[in-house]
């Protein structure tokens, strides 16, 4: 199971949709919105992977807080033996900031753009099944082999 750490998009998911006022912007008049996010899920649920959102990764090199707010995330995710996917990488000093913090794995335009189903395959399971075809084939041409008889 996946869960997508996005405070914004997912709010709604998380609290009553009748406090929230869609076109009110609280960054425009310095007032901030304090939402009770229940972190027991983490605790809760199956989650394999924790993913956080490209809006804290794209000033990791610039933003002290967005920092300081991925290495809280990543250090709470390990504790609870949960890996960290980070979205949005688009330059190798937010992937290199990303992996000093302790980030386990990466999405974004640097790696690759989206990509259909069948060429993501082509692209990235193909080469990957093929090594595990010739890895195995090894493995049983070694094991079919005549084992020299010890005296």
């Amino acid at each position: 199971m996946l869960i997508d750490f996005n405070p914004v998009a997912k709010l709604v998911l998380l609290c009553d949709p009748g406090y929230l006022n869609p076109h009110y912007e609280p960054w425009n008049d310095g007032t901030a919105i304090v939402v009770d996010i229940p972190l027991a899920y983490l605790k809760q649920l199956p989650i394999d992977t924790l993913k956080i959102d490209r809006t804290f990764v794209r000033d990791i090199e610039t933003d002290a807080d967005d920092a300081a707010i991925i290495g809280a995330i990543i250090a709470m995710a390990h504790g609870l033996d949960v890996r960290v996917t980070a979205e949005g990488v688009e330059t190798k000093g937010q992937m290199e900031a990303l992996r000093k913090l302790g980030c386990d794995e990466f999405q974004g335009y640097l790696l690759s753009k989206p990509l259909p189903a069948g060429e993501f395959a082509a692209q990235f399971l193909a080469p990957a099944m093929k090594k595990v075809r010739k890895a195995t084939a090894s493995a049983r041409a070694r094991a079919s082999r005549p084992r020299a008889r010890q005296a």
